[in-house]
C-alpha cells in the first residue's frame, strides 16, 4: 500500500514539473519573437 502511494506521489510531481515545464516553455516562444 506504502508503496502504490508513493509511486502516485512521484507520477503526480513528475506530472507537475512537466506540466510546469511545458507552460514555461510557451510563455518563452512570444517573448522570443518578438
Amino acid at each position: 500500500m506504502r508503496s502504490k502511494t508513493d509511486l502516485k506521489i512521484k507520477f503526480r510531481d513528475f506530472f507537475f514539473q512537466a506540466l510546469k515545464e511545458e507552460i514555461d516553455a510557451m510563455d518563452r516562444l512570444p517573448v522570443q519573437q518578438k
